[in-house]
């Protein structure tokens, strides 16, 4: 036992006291058996105040679940197994068999859930996983040894029937006694309805293998009239099988069967004529198919005289009865005979199994008769509706009858009549029934309808074009706006319709190339470059046509430059030219390239590939079309160039204004192009004669001599002389142009050219002229910062010729349109100097009172 205790700092030991568990005192060691014994008092109370646990009746609570299966409680019955398959003391204390009895209610539960819709959309994907569960609960019952009873059996073996397993639906019935209710022929008689449902193939041999085993059991059937009602049910489902068969059906199979020996053996076994009604249909409806429209109609009448009026048969009979008036020809009456017996067919039972195909067929009728598209579309807009919420599988037959009349007939038929927005509302109304993965027809109409919808609203956009004989306001500008905005966007959806086509296709055929192809075109159309871009490579990648993958290359590259990407184009057409120098594509190549090469600032090297063209090209002469756009496109690279260097408006002016020049070549030309861009070259003759003319003059005065300084001024004003003309002859040319027919570009050239022959008077010194052709110019373009010009001018050359009181007011006037111009005149691009710089000038002009009284006056004319 320790005797020195450690202390906390700064206090004294407590002397002569030993401290250990041995040795406490009374007051604290008699208190802690009495709180022990409080403690463990209060521990018993609390339990026997805890309600009892009990384990759960779990017999009792599945017995219940059976009971609420039976009076359809499926809800109920699904949240007591819920909790017993969730309790772990049923994991742990429950028996094989009783654990197989959970698994077994489940199956039941499920299959009442599924068999509750009738079996809606068992044939979809999670239909069929819907089945596998159920089977698979069931076979978990089996592997526990849950001895499972009849009806339970029946439902397994009915599950797996519908599921393809033939042989352990079969399986199942066998351990079934013999004399079970209903009789084990009534069991296979279900299980055959249920494949029915799921299997679409008339040669299935899993059906086949159930409807056989079928012909077993009633063969053992002693009561003849059942046996007869059985025989008769089972022809008919091999009838109806043989009419699904293939696109076209199996009219003699089923002919060969019930004629040759199949009804009339009924009859002489005494089945009455409405026993054989279902077998009559059917042969009649082969009948149809075969175009002998006298037995069917014979068979038919046969049929519907021995049938209870609310008999189902009925609207099926009217049905085959309108097929016979449209397979009879194609005249208005019977289109209209049709449509009344289809009419009655629907409306004897509007939700009905003949019902779909009675609206089929008055979609059908309508759309064949003058004036009821609106009403055929309704028809078939319904039934796809109707297929869509009764989750006809795709195998059903009346799906393939819905594809033949609507979109294989009719959208064809509006297609090939032009009318091409009829055709697509019935592919929109058809579209749902497939969506969201359509085959590749019906992308492919979808694609080709709207091609020809953007090709027809081009077309109305160009038919609205302005008469060029006829100044003044374009009356269809909107208008025509608007259907080039349909054309773009109808463009799009072709290309886009073409894209997804394209992904439907095997890429190694020739069907994949074309519809990437068409889907790259319609891009372009709209101006999608970033797509147009993108489907040409997916072409290049998967094509095998040569010829094609070349023009590829060079559409790739016109996108790219198109797109604005100017290096990467110059690439690929630099590739194409080096691949065949003389080629179709490579003579394509050099105009686009020197673009792309200009706009990446290499001047230069556009320079130098251009004349390669017009100059020593070995298989490119002056008659080539490329001839021309090589060398229209080298005098427009020389004459933008020029206002970075002025020198290069002398070699603009060989190229184009030159003998062979472009001007001189192509004046005359028949080409309603060449004759478009005339205006233009013109413009840029005219412009770099006038800016080449500024150039002459600082060389004159330069001169060594006084003849060279004269030759000089004397080519200045000769080339003034022919820059005046040539503006002149644009004004004349474009005046004469719708004003909405201009492109940008062209209207700042007319512009230009009222005020720029101006100049070149002015210049001239030839200030009369000058001061009319200014005249003219503020007059027509007065709402333009340029008329403002014109009018400094003509106030400059009233001053030179000594018209003081007409310089004055010429003056007045600029400052009268100054204020009378919007703040939005002076924001244009066009605009040489902002308003505040316009303000000072013309103040400053003011204040400088050049004209002051001493001025001698002049007389004022024409302003």
């Amino acid at each position: 036992m320790p005797t020195d205790v450690i202390q906390p700092d700064g206090l004294p030991p407590d002397d002569g006291i030993e401290v250990g568990a041995a040795e406490l005192a009374w007051s604290q060691a008699w208190q802690l058996p009495v709180l022990l014994l409080g403690l463990g008092l209060l521990v018993i109370g609390v339990y026997f105040a805890l309600p009892r646990y009990s384990t759960p009746d779990f017999p009792r609570i599945l017995a219940d679940v059976e009971v609420l299966l039976k009076e359809d409680k499926l809800e109920q019955a699904e949240t007591k197994l819920d909790k017993v398959a969730e309790d772990p003391l049923f994991n742990q204390t429950a028996d094989d068999p009783l654990k197989g009895q959970l698994w077994q209610l489940y199956g039941d539960l499920r299959f009442r859930q599924i068999d509750k819709g009738v079996w809606r959309g068992i044939t979809t994907p999670v239909g069929i996983e819907n089945l596998k569960q159920i089977a698979s609960h069931y076979r978990e019952a089996e592997k526990l040894g849950r001895d499972m009873p009849d009806a339970a059996l029946r439902r397994y073996a009915q599950t797996l029937a519908a599921l393809g397993d033939d042989a352990g639906a079969l399986a199942l019935v066998e351990k079934m006694p013999a004399d079970i209710e209903p009789p084990r022929h009534e069991l296979v008689r279900d299980l055959i309805e249920r494949r029915l449902l799921t299997d679409p193939d008339p040669t299935s041999k899993q059906l086949d293998n159930l409807v056989a085993r079928f012909e077993e059991e009633i063969e053992s059937e002693n009561d003849a009239a059942v046996r007869r009602r059985q025989e008769i049910w089972v022809l008919s489902v091999k009838a109806e099988r043989l009419l699904n068969a293939g696109d076209e059906g199996d009219p003699e199979g089923v002919i060969a069967m019930l004629v040759d020996g199949g009804m009339l053996r009924l009859r002489q076994r005494g089945a009455t004529p409405r026993e054989l009604a279902p077998l009559a249909v059917r042969l009649g409806e082969a009948y149809v198919l075969q175009g002998k429209f006298g037995r069917a109609e014979m068979q038919l009448s046969e049929a519907q005289q021995h049938l209870p009026e609310g008999d189902p048969l009925n609207p099926r009979i009217m049905v085959a009865r309108g097929d016979i008036e449209l397979a009879r020809g194609s005249e208005s009456s019977q289109y209209t005979n049709a449509y009344s017996h289809y009419r009655q067919a629907y409306d004897i039972d509007k939700m009905g199994p003949s019902s779909i195909a009675a609206i089929i067929g008055m979609g059908h009728t309508e759309a064949n008769r003058d004036g009821r598209f609106p009403e055929a579309l309704r028809w078939f807009t319904l039934v796809v509706k109707r297929m869509i919420e009764e989750e006809v599988p795709a195998w059903d037959p009346r799906r393939r009858l819905l594809k033949e009349r609507l979109r294989d007939i009719h959208v064809r038929r509006e297609f090939e009549n032009g009318r091409y927005a009829e055709a697509l509302q019935l592919l929109k109304a058809y579209e749902p029934l497939e969506a969201p993965d359509l085959d590749a027809t019906t992308l492919a109409w979808f694609a080709r309808v709207y091609e020809q919808l953007g090709l027809q609203s081009l077309a109305h956009a160009r038919a609205l074009e302005p008469d060029p004989n006829t100044p003044g306001v374009d009356p269809n500008l909107k208008a025509r706006r608007i259907h080039n905005q349909d054309a773009a966007r109808a463009f799009e959806q072709a290309g886009r319709y073409y894209r997804r086509q394209a992904a439907e296709l095997t890429h190694t055929t020739e069907e994949h190339g074309g519809a990437l192809w068409k889907a790259a075109e319609n891009f372009e159309r709209a101006q999608l470059w970033d797509d147009a871009v993108a489907v040409y490579i997916d072409f290049l990648e998967t094509s095998d046509n040569e010829e094609k993958r070349e023009e590829a290359s060079f559409r790739v590259a016109q996108a790219l430059l198109a797109e604005g990407q100017a290096e990467a184009a110059v690439q690929r057409f630099r590739a194409i030219v080096e691949q065949s120098p003389s080629g179709e594509l490579a003579k394509r190549s050099y105009v686009p390239m020197a673009r792309g090469l200009s706009e990446t600032n290499r001047w230069g090297e556009a320079e130098r590939l251009l004349p390669s063209v017009t100059e020593d090209h070995p298989s490119i002469g002056p008659d080539s079309p490329y001839f021309h756009d090589a060398l229209v496109a080298l005098g427009r690279l020389l004459y933008e160039r020029g206002a970075e260097d002025p020198r290069y408006y002398a070699r603009a002016i060989e190229v184009l204004g030159e003998q062979g020049g472009a001007v001189e070549r192509y004046q005359n030309s028949k080409d309603e192009e060449h004759q478009r861009e005339m205006p233009k070259l013109r413009y840029m003759l005219a412009d770099s004669l006038r800016q080449s003319a500024r150039g002459l003059l600082d060389e004159a005065e330069q001169a060594r001599t006084e003849t060279e300084r004269l030759a000089k001024l004397a080519e200045r004003v000769e080339r003034l002389s022919d820059a005046q003309m040539y503006y002149n002859q644009v004004v004349t040319e474009l005046e004469d142009w719708h004003a909405d027919k201009f492109s940008p570009l062209e209207l700042q050239y007319f512009r230009n050219a009222h005020f720029y022959q101006a100049d070149c008077a002015f210049e001239r010194r030839d200030y009369e002229t000058a001061i009319g052709l200014y005249l003219n110019a503020v007059s027509r373009w007065q709402d333009h910062p340029a008329a403002l010009v014109g009018w400094v001018q003509i106030m400059n050359a009233r001053a030179e010729l000594g018209q003081v009181e007409a310089a004055r007011s010429a003056h007045a006037r600029a400052i009268e349109l100054f204020n009378q111009m919007p703040e939005g005149a002076f924001q244009r691009a066009d605009s040489l100097m902002t308003r505040e710089r316009w303000d000072d000038w013309l103040q400053w002009m003011t204040e400088l009172d050049l004209f002051g009284p001493g001025a001698t006056a002049g007389v004022p004319t024409g302003d």
